[in-house]
């Protein structure tokens, strides 16, 4: 049997306790958070889907989907057009590193015309992404810095422990830190400060 192809998507546990998600009724929840994880999701929040395969995959009856998406639409969470579906809060809710940023900006720039009019608008996807790009390359000059800081300290530490090798004195080799994120207060704060905008950690990388 050929393996599945998954892929794997962030759904942020306070999901439940979203003031929009509580006043739904459970079939509209099981629908919302469909939509949120089908295997069509990408990480723009915008793909193709009919409401046939819908009603294949949750059972339920397309007059009911109709229904459901209708208010989704209404309440301004989605527009369902022309057999997209586009989530409003999809993108922000996600935590992203540079080539996944890159990613959705290839996925958006892929859509059929009227619909990548329709996502820009209803969306507004290069105000998050600026923002998460910009975070992105500070903290990755940052690292780059702070790397070649302590690949200098190493080094000086690797010759003076060959210099004390010479006098007799073990050769101790330098700690690895591989492990330890590059940030420094001023930098994590200014990460936060957008984090706490866009209600979402940014995905941080390790050295």
């Amino acid at each position: 049997m050929k393996p599945v192809n998954t892929k794997l998507r962030s759904i942020n546990t306070k999901f439940w306790d979203d003031s929009y998600v509580i006043d739904l009724s459970p079939l509209e929840k099981y629908l919302f958070l469909y939509l949120l994880t089908n295997i069509h999701t990408n990480l723009a929040g915008v793909y193709e889907i009919t409401s046939k395969k819908i009603a294949f995959d949750t059972g339920l009856e397309k007059i009911e989907i109709e229904k459901i998406l209708k208010k989704f639409s209404d309440d301004k969470k989605i527009i369902y057009q022309d057999g997209f579906i586009i989530i409003k809060n999809y993108l922000k809710n996600q935590s992203f590193n540079s080539s996944m940023i890159k990613n959705v900006e290839k996925t958006i720039n892929q859509l059929p015309p009227n619909i990548k009019n329709t996502f820009l608008a209803f969306v507004n996807p290069s105000k998050i992404l600026n923002s998460l790009s910009t975070a992105s390359n500070i903290l990755s000059t940052a690292c780059d810095s702070v790397r070649q800081i302590e690949n200098e300290n190493e080094i000086e530490k690797e010759r003076e422990g060959e210099k004390e090798g010479e006098g007799g004195r073990k050769k101790e080799k330098p700690k690895d830190n591989k492990k330890n994120f590059c940030i420094d207060p001023e930098l994590k704060k200014k990460l936060e400060q957008i984090e706490n905008k866009y209600n979402k950690p940014l995905a941080r990388p390790v050295r």
